[in-house]
């Protein structure tokens, strides 16, 4: 599936990650540069876990009805070690359901990077809110 883009350097790999969030809607729109993830990636958030950079996309772009959606960062995507990106976020999540409701939620993501080929092997989505407390949240 594509070319993958190994040996990028944390920095590159930080500003790539900034413009899917930026240029993208990464979290809401499922667009995220494939490039830079094993395809084996594992992603997490506090709902569910899935393996598969596919799975994690196609879901993704199915959950969410990404013209409705907003996602908005919260200072600059950072370095964090020798091998993690993070990033602060506030999202409006629309819902690609009948009425589309919203949920207005914050949280932070970390990646982290395989040493050997400097692609994204772990995704953690960490969100500010309970799940409930997130669903009370949701507006039509």
């Amino acid at each position: 599936e594509g070319v993958k883009r190994t040996g990028l350097s944390l920095g590159e790999i930080r500003d790539i990650v900034q413009d899917d969030f930026v240029m993208r809607k990464c979290l809401v729109s499922g667009d995220i540069s494939k490039a830079i993830y094993a395809d084996d990636c594992v992603f997490t958030d506090p709902q569910m876990t899935c393996k598969g950079l596919d799975k994690f996309v196609s879901g993704t772009k199915a959950l969410f009805y990404a013209p409705a959606s907003e996602l908005e960062l919260l200072g600059r995507v950072e370095v964090v070690g020798d091998n993690q990106i993070f990033a602060r976020f506030r999202e409006v999540a629309c819902f690609n359901i009948p009425f589309r409701p919203k949920t207005y939620f914050s949280g932070n993501l970390t990646l982290t990077v395989r040493k050997q080929d400097g692609l994204i092997e772990n995704y953690l989505e960490q969100w500010d809110l309970s799940i409930p407390e997130i669903l009370r949240s949701a507006r039509l």
